[in-house]
């Protein structure tokens, strides 16, 4: 009776720690983010600042930057722990691709719900996540079945 092939997600076992490392440092940048956002919030600051229109377009600005960020943490998080359940490449494969639809899925609506369509680059950089996540997951998902 043949064994089956022992399964590593990790090419390197230090791999794993390299990943859950960089979600971490996400997570201390995004903290950041949004604690210089509310320093500048402050009336005094803001209208020392910005126009009020400049003001619209810094905090669409913000929050873009918030959600990027938050979705680059939420995939490293989701890489780490596939990394630790999965015992198969199909697995893993398919796992991935659910999840990347799922964030795709997010993605969506994250460009629905900040006023993201006013400012060009923007959206051509919210359409090019949202077509890399929903069509890597369909591919990894196609590339699953296949194994």
């Amino acid at each position: 009776m043949d064994r089956p092939e022992s399964y590593s997600y990790w090419k390197k076992p230090w791999h794993k720690w390299v990943v859950l490392g960089a979600a971490i440092l996400q997570i201390v940048a995004l903290w950041w983010k949004i604690d210089d956002f509310r320093t500048i919030s402050r009336v005094e600051i803001r209208t020392e600042l910005f126009s009020q229109s400049q003001w619209e377009s810094y905090v669409t600005q913000q929050q873009f930057q918030f959600a990027l960020s938050s979705m680059i943490i939420a995939i490293f998080l989701s890489c780490f722990l596939i990394g630790f359940f999965v015992h198969s490449k199909k697995m893993a494969d398919f796992t991935t691709g659910i999840l990347l639809i799922i964030w795709g899925l997010l993605w969506c609506m994250i460009g629905f719900l900040i006023p993201i369509f006013t400012q060009q680059a923007m959206t051509i950089l919210w359409v090019v996540l949202l077509v890399v996540a929903l069509g890597g997951g369909i591919h990894t998902i196609w590339k699953s079945r296949k194994l």
